[in-house]
C-alpha cells in the first residue's frame, strides 16, 4: 500500500505516462484502457513529449535506446510499462525529486494575507486554484496572480450568503476538489473583555468563523470525496485551544474558533468512511492586516508550513489541530 502522499503523487505521475503512451503509439491505447479499468479514478489527460521526457528523466534515467531523448522511442509501450513499475517503487517511498504533486484547491478569503499567499504558492506549483473572495472589484492582487497563472479562477463568494454558496456548489458539481481550505473569517472587535461583549458582533463572528466553514464543507463534500487527495482544512487559531487559554478574555473571536475546532472533530468522524481528512490549522501570528504590525511571522513562512501540512495530510491527520510548523496543538 502506498503512503497517502505517495499514492497521490503516483497517480499524478501515472497520468503523464498514460498520456505519453497515447501520444506516441496508437497501440498503447490498449494498455491505457486496461490501466483505466484498474484505476478508474484517473482522469483523462493530454500528454506531450516534454511531459514524457520529464517524467522519464526522474524515474527511468537508465533507459537508453527504446526511450532515447534524441529520437522517437521504438517501443514506447514497453518503456511505459517499465517506467510504470519503476515509478510505483520510487513513489511508494515518496522520493522522486522534482516531481510536484498537483491538483485542485478551493480557497475562501483569498484576496489578501494568508489566503492570497496560499493561492500564490499553489498556483506556482501548477495547481488549479478556485480563489474565492467577497469582493472581486477590490481584489487587484488576485487579478494580477490570475494574469500570471491562467489556472487561477476567480470566484465572487460571500461565505455568509447561503444562496451564493449553493449556486457555486451547482456550478462546480462533479468537479473534484483535492483540498478545500476554509480560510475566510472575521475577527470582530478586538480586546473584548468581560462586561464589554457586543451580542450582535458575536453572532456575526460566529456566522463567518464557525457556521460558514461547516456549510462550505457540507456543500463541497462530494467534490472533495471525488478527488485524489480528499482534504478539508479549517483555518483556526491557537486562541481557540481551551488547553492553551491562560489569559482569559477574547470571548467573541476565541469562542468562534473553539466552536470551529469542534466542527472539525465531528466532521473527521462523520466523513471518515468517505476517506476525507479534516484538519484544523493555526497559521501562527502572521504579519497581515488581522495579525497587526507586532506579528512575528512572514506570510510566506506561515503558508510554506501550512502548504506542507496540506500536501502531507492523510487520514491519520484527521480530527487534529496543527500549528503551521507541523506541531500538534491540544484542543
Amino acid at each position: 500500500m502506498l503512503p497517502r502522499g505517495g499514492k497521490f503523487k503516483f497517480i499524478v505521475a501515472l497520468q503523464g505516462y498514460l498520456a505519453a503512451s497515447v501520444t506516441f503509439q496508437a497501440g498503447s491505447h490498449q494498455h491505457h484502457g486496461v490501466i483505466q479499468q484498474l484505476y478508474p479514478q484517473l482522469p483523462t489527460v493530454r500528454g506531450s513529449r516534454p511531459t514524457y521526457l520529464f517524467l522519464r528523466r526522474h524515474t527511468c534515467p537508465d533507459i537508453e535506446g527504446a526511450c532515447n531523448e534524441q529520437e522517437e522511442p521504438e517501443d514506447i509501450t514497453w518503456c511505459v510499462i517499465h517506467c510504470f513499475t519503476v515509478a510505483m517503487i520510487a513513489l511508494s517511498k515518496n522520493n522522486i525529486e522534482g516531481v510536484e504533486m498537483s491538483g485542485t484547491i478551493l480557497i475562501t478569503g483569498s484576496n489578501r494575507g494568508i489566503g492570497l499567499e496560499v493561492c500564490t504558492q499553489f498556483a506556482r506549483d501548477g495547481w488549479r486554484v478556485f480563489a474565492c473572495c467577497r469582493d472581486l472589484d477590490s481584489a487587484a492582487a488576485l487579478k494580477s496572480l490570475q494574469d500570471a497563472h491562467p489556472r487561477v479562477e476567480l470566484i465572487q463568494l460571500d461565505v455568509t450568503d447561503q444562496a451564493q454558496m449553493l449556486s457555486l456548489g451547482e456550478a462546480l458539481k462533479g468537479e473534484p476538489i483535492d483540498i478545500l481550505l476554509n480560510n475566510a473569517g472575521y475577527y470582530g472587535p478586538k480586546g473584548v473583555r468581560f462586561g464589554k461583549v457586543d451580542r450582535s458582533e458575536w453572532r456575526r463572528v460566529l456566522e463567518s468563523n464557525t457556521i460558514a466553514p461547516y456549510m462550505m464543507s457540507e456543500t463541497f463534500c462530494d467534490n472533495v470525496a471525488a478527488s485524489g487527495h480528499k482534504v478539508i482544512a479549517m483555518m483556526s487559531s491557537k486562541v481557540g485551544s481551551i488547553a492553551d487559554n491562560r489569559s482569559g478574555g477574547g470571548y467573541i473571536y476565541r469562542t468562534s474558533k473553539t466552536a470551529l475546532n469542534q466542527v472539525v472533530k465531528s466532521l473527521s468522524i462523520d466523513l471518515r468512511e468517505r476517506g476525507i481528512t479534516v484538519i484544523a490549522l493555526h497559521p501562527g501570528w502572521v504579519k497581515t492586516a488581522m495579525g497587526g504590525p507586532g506579528a512575528l511571522i512572514a506570510t510566506e513562512q506561515s503558508v510554506g508550513g501550512l502548504k506542507k501540512i496540506l500536501l502531507e495530510a492523510d487520514i491519520t491527520y484527521s480530527g487534529r489541530f496543527y500549528d503551521y510548523d507541523g506541531c500538534e496543538i491540544p484542543w
